[in-house]
């Protein structure tokens, strides 16, 4: 398992707090949990090996293949018995108001697929 995390250029760091790249082959080994407690920072991902399930409220799903992640106020588990691999962009907490152009409130919790 690896994780990275690539710090941005100071012309994007009001935007951007960090790029990151996970990647894992969970196959030779036992299941793969993460639990996420809540967080102010909206984030971005793909993944371009995709597998990760994610459990909310007590159902699992798969987690979109790409998609952006507000900010949360509960917890949530990710797991994952296979290869994957993820990129992504941790973005500044007010960065939802400066690229989307609404209160950051409005899409609290929320998983928006992009297709």
């Amino acid at each position: 398992m690896e994780y990275i995390k690539i710090y941005p250029k100071s012309s994007i760091k009001h935007l951007v707090q960090f790029f990151w790249n996970f990647e894992g082959d969970f196959t030779k080994t036992s299941l793969y949990y993460h639990s996420s407690v809540a967080s102010i920072y909206p984030k971005l991902a793909f993944q371009y090996i995709p597998g990760m399930m994610i459990m909310e409220n007590g159902e699992q799903d798969k987690l979109f293949v790409s998609g952006f992640q507000s900010q949360t106020n509960s917890f949530y588990q990710l797991s994952s018995n296979q290869r994957v691999g993820i990129f992504g962009v941790y973005f500044q907490p007010h960065a939802i108001s400066l690229l989307f152009n609404i209160p950051a409130y409005e899409i609290t919790g929320e998983n928006l697929e992009i297709t």
